[in-house]
């Protein structure tokens, strides 16, 4: 009775496993192996070798189970090929090698699943590598004469280096500066270029960095592509002109020793000397009753000879622009100098 019972247990799972390998050969999955493990089983079932077609049945139903999971995943990859082929033609990339190689991994799938797999693949990847090209590519560059805290009009120049249409163009500017917003640009060409009026109130001075960020779709498949660029925008300080607007005059002289950070004092300045046998004691000065170190300082106000960078706004100071030179080195606009009035790094009145 305990082997009609077991055999009876044993022929619902062969008659199980045979319905799930007819439903894996309609979806076209390679059952050869499974169904020969399964023949084995039933051919053990006379014999009553209980335990070993215990071990047949799993081994034939894990089988099956794995074709079905690769021949999904081979179903799922050369549909995503297809898919990919289709758009790509559609738009004239050329996409011929992997039509070829998703055409040998059809071929290839009875005959040796793993290398099927391969195939296709490596078809999708050629196919990602030309969709993948085709895409949007976006510069910018901005064109302004910009005034510190004044609304200027200027440019933003915008240029598509990409091989396909960009459409649905959003700008925005970020950093030290107010910019009226822009409206989104419909779409630009493949090579197109187009000029975006643009206004913009500089909030500092000196070299200003600006973050332009630039966002679009591709037109295939509405893929979205961001770029961020910095532009550094020139900004003169208030009263002084800009390198455009300055008057073209021949820098004063200055004689080599200005450079110096010791100055040099005239001699009708200079103290007569005195005899140190006749020279009378100093007056001791209480420490409350001495002037402070910095009021015996000196700043020179001379013009430029080079290029070179305001210690304040860190602002370019131009060759022949006016400038404000501390005794102890460091070097400013004379606006920034006359706004400041004290020397960023020893505190000197400017």
């Amino acid at each position: 009775k305990l082997e009609k019972m077991i055999s009876k247990d044993m022929l619902a799972r062969i008659k199980d496993v045979t319905t799930k390998i007819s439903h894996a050969k309609k979806m076209g999955a390679d059952t050869d192996e499974s169904e020969k493990l399964l023949s084995e089983a039933s051919a053990a079932l006379k014999d009553h070798e209980f335990k070993n077609v215990h071990d047949l049945i799993s081994q034939s139903e894990s089988h099956i189970e794995t074709e079905k999971t690769l021949d999904k995943r081979f179903v799922d990859l050369t549909y995503k090929i297809e898919s990919i082929v289709a758009t790509s033609k559609k738009f004239g990339i050329d996409v011929k090698d992997s039509e070829k190689l998703l055409a040998k991994s059809l071929e290839l799938k009875n005959e040796d699943m793993e290398k099927a797999m391969k195939t296709a693949a490596k078809s999708l990847e050629i196919a990602q590598v030309a969709i993948d090209g085709f895409a949007p590519e976006l510069e910018s560059s901005i064109s302004i004469k910009a005034k510190l805290n004044e609304w200027v009009d200027g440019e933003l120049i915008l240029v598509n280096k990409g091989k396909t249409l960009a459409k649905d163009i959003r700008i925005s500017i970020l950093g030290d500066a107010e910019v009226e917003e822009m409206d989104p640009i419909p779409a630009l060409k493949a090579g197109g270029k187009t000029v975006v009026p643009l206004i913009i109130k500089m909030k500092s001075d000196g070299s200003v960095p600006l973050q332009v960020e630039l966002s679009t779709k591709r037109i295939i498949d509405d893929t979205i592509y961001t770029k961020e660029k910095i532009e550094t925008i020139e900004v003169p300080s208030e009263g002084v002109p800009s390198e455009e607007d300055a008057p073209e005059t021949a820098p004063d002289e200055v004689d080599p020793s200005e450079e110096e950070l010791d100055e040099i004092v005239p001699d009708e300045e200079k103290p007569p000397e005195v005899d140190p046998s006749e020279e009378e004691p100093a007056e001791v000065i209480p420490d409350e009753e001495k002037p402070p170190e910095s009021a015996h300082i000196k700043v020179k106000k001379v013009v430029a000879k080079k290029e070179t960078k305001c210690n304040l706004c860190n602002g370019k100071i131009r060759k022949g622009q006016p400038r404000t030179q501390c005794s102890c080195g460091k070097i400013y606009h004379q606006p920034c100098a006359a706004r400041k009035k004290k020397c960023k790094s020893c505190g000197a009145d400017l």
